[in-house]
């Protein structure tokens, strides 16, 4: 795996032997480039890096990306290979896997437009895909973006030739793009129930896909906000907790990480929300506290007009009173304006948070059952200063 200096060397030796072999196969009549554009991208869901080269040429468009990093602590390597008419209309892709269990794809479109593979042999039920989609880059969001050139506001549904890499399996599946303005398009996998909004710029190419890729090259028109924001969190976040953090103490060690969370909200006299969320756990000053964020509903679901009581999109510090010999805790939700201060200590292997709420009512929130990869965790009240309680939400994690 490479990473820092040693990637970047690595992706500039690359770019140059790339383009000395291409242009050197060239017949003479396509050597004329109108355009040529390079690519890195940088994915912030698996450790991995992109490159890829796009060559616009008098009658076809020509693309080579590679991606490199690791998954499941393993090296991989992914190469694939784009032709495609003017109008961005893909003719042909290759695919070259190189992680554990390497395979190839290779298909085209034949003499009157079919999916076929190299020996002629027609794909039927590829037959209405015009675009492909390839799992691990955010370049082939640009093929459905710059063939289809939809006006703002305006939302087009196809079917989409998909690969799902890391596995070999190809499928048709059924996706939408709306072009939202202002660079923003919003895409959906519809087969997956799966909703992001993408930025990019004015070509098309991706410049920020979230909590899943952020183009690095060229440079992105947002550099500078990016790099206050890297210091930021540099300064905010530790890899490890503190050693004045004694190991006995340090009850939430197990919750660092992000979970996939489905949350139900308890509505009395009314039916239970449940809702699709994640909750980011991480060490930060100098590992002396512990800082999550919780988003409900996800941000793969979240729209600028997201409401509802129980939207969340908020922050919770944690950190060890030694003095007090307790967890102090300080929830935040700037969507609703809520916010609670409550202690927390273990109690029979769950750990219990306690507090009062602005109009005096008590409160209990537990995580419990926590395992290395899944936790509960359940939300009380009581309104009778803690003889009763009522149950008011219930959590269940999997970690990502």
């Amino acid at each position: 795996m490479l990473t820092g200096c040693n990637r970047s060397a690595f992706f500039m030796r690359q770019t140059v032997t790339f383009r000395y072999i291409y242009t050197s196969s060239l017949d003479l009549k396509n050597r004329i480039s109108m355009k040529q554009t390079t690519i890195v991208w940088q994915s912030n869901l698996i450790n991995t890096t992109e490159l890829v080269h796009v060559e616009e040429l008098q009658d076809k468009i020509v693309v080579s990306g590679q991606i490199l990093g690791e998954m499941d602590n393993a090296p991989v390597e992914a190469q694939y290979q784009l032709e495609l008419k003017p109008g961005w209309v893909i003719q042909s892709v290759k695919i070259d896997w190189k992680g554990n269990e390497p395979f190839s794809h290779h298909l085209l479109k034949n003499a009157d437009g079919h999916w076929s593979l190299p020996n002629g042999k027609v794909l039927k039920e590829f037959e209405d895909c015009e675009d492909i989609d390839i799992r691990m880059t955010p370049f082939t969001n640009t093929l459905s973006i710059r063939r289809l050139q939809l006006p703002v506001g305006e939302p087009n549904t196809m079917p989409v030739l998909y690969f799902h890499l890391p596995e070999p399996k190809i499928s048709s599946v059924l996706q939408r793009y709306t072009n939202m303005g202002d660079g923003i398009y919003k895409y959906e996998n519809l087969t997956s129930d799966f909703t992001s909004f993408i930025e990019v710029d004015e070509s098309g190419y991706v410049i920020d896909y979230p909590g899943i890729w952020q183009r690095v090259l060229p440079k992105n028109p947002h550099d500078r906000q990016l790099d206050a924001q890297r210091q930021f969190s540099s300064a905010l976040i530790s890899n490890v907790s503190s050693d004045h953090l004694k190991l006995r103490d340090n009850i939430y060690k197990n919750l660092v990480g992000s979970w996939d969370v489905t949350a139900v909200n308890i509505v009395p006299g009314g039916e239970d929300v449940t809702q699709k969320g994640e909750w980011i756990f991480a060490w930060v000053l100098e590992g002396r506290a512990i800082q999550d964020v919780w988003i409900a509903p996800k941000r793969a679901l979240r729209t600028k007009d997201t409401a509802g009581p129980f939207n969340r999109y908020g922050t919770t510090i944690r950190y060890y009173h030694p003095e007090l010999k307790t967890w102090k805790i300080f929830w935040h939700n700037p969507v609703s304006g809520a916010y609670n201060e409550m202690e927390a200590g273990l109690k029979d292997a769950e750990i219990e948070q306690t507090g009062i709420d602005k109009d005096g009512n008590h409160l209990r929130w537990i995580f419990s059952n926590i395992q290395e990869n899944s936790f509960e965790w359940h939300a009380e009240i009581s309104y009778d200063e803690g003889k009763s309680w009522q149950l008011e939400a219930k959590f269940s994690a999997k970690r990502k």
